[in-house]
């Protein structure tokens, strides 16, 4: 399903939503957002005063890692049953699900590489690296463009589900980034790329389409059906959206794990 440009809150919402909808073929959402927009990481401390007066509308995944400034982008997210992924382990369900993206831009006439497979061996050691921001570390299944990372992914695991969801920037926010982080939280204009900066010229829509082609034949094995969201889906987002995404006692809390219980 691909969705117009929305506020933040209603993207994260329907992404929660969409967890247990998985039936027997893999969902893949692609979706965009209307204005400049910060995601924490779900587990992600920071300073809540300061968020609070950010020049940009901030919400929290429900997944892990560092802030992302999303806007100039295709984000993208998945959710698959565990069973069909074949694999029980953290790393190798990265690598699978992220096959695509590597599909995505040899469609596009670029050769994308995994970190852990492009970059030189003097630079495994910073890996995985916890970084503030996202865009700043490399974990061992992103996806390098000359040896620029470009975009990025996090999962969150369920019982029989997996989601997945990350980001395909179109241009990159360096001046909002400065407003939000100090220099030394940022990463080098160097270590990173976008479709704008590879010369990339394709309209939203096509670049879409691309990427599904790609998904359509790496990850769920033929085409897929473009569904719109039930309307059981549509429900549980509005409620999601309502009370857990504009809620700043999701947002900035200190403690996720026990708000969220507190809330539910």
């Amino acid at each position: 399903m691909t969705h117009e440009p929305a506020r933040g809150s209603w993207n994260m919402a329907v992404d929660e939503a969409l967890i247990g909808a998985v039936e027997d073929a893999p969902i893949l959402r692609i979706y965009g957002w209307d204005a400049w927009t910060v995601s924490l990481g779900r587990f992600q401390d920071v300073d809540a005063d300061a968020f609070r007066g950010a020049p940009f509308p901030v919400v929290r995944r429900i997944t892990g890692g560092g802030a992302i400034l999303h806007g100039g982008e295709l984000t993208y997210s998945v959710v698959m049953r565990r069973d069909d992924l074949g694999t029980a382990h953290v790393k190798e369900s990265f690598r699978l699900l992220c096959a695509f993206l590597i599909e995505f831009y040899a469609l596009l006439g670029w050769e994308a590489r995994f970190a852990v497979d492009a970059l030189p061996e003097e630079t495994a050691g910073t890996l995985g690296q916890r970084r503030a921001v996202c865009y700043a570390g490399k974990e061992l299944y992103d996806v390098v463009i000359n040896g620029r990372k470009i975009g990025g992914n996090a999962q969150r695991r369920f019982k029989s589900t997996i989601f997945q969801h990350g980001s395909i920037p179109i241009t990159l926010n360096w001046e909002g980034l400065r407003r939000l982080f100090p220099p030394d939280e940022l990463p080098a204009a160097g270590d990173l790329t976008s479709l704008e900066a590879l010369g990339a010229t394709r309209p939203r829509d096509e670049l879409a389409a691309l990427l599904v082609q790609a998904f359509s034949e790496t990850v769920a094995g033929g085409a897929l059906t473009p569904l719109p969201l039930t309307a059981r889906e549509q429900r549980a987002a509005e409620r999601l959206e309502r009370d857990i995404y504009t809620a700043d006692s999701w947002t900035f809390a200190r403690s996720r794990r026990a708000t969220r219980e507190q809330m539910q």
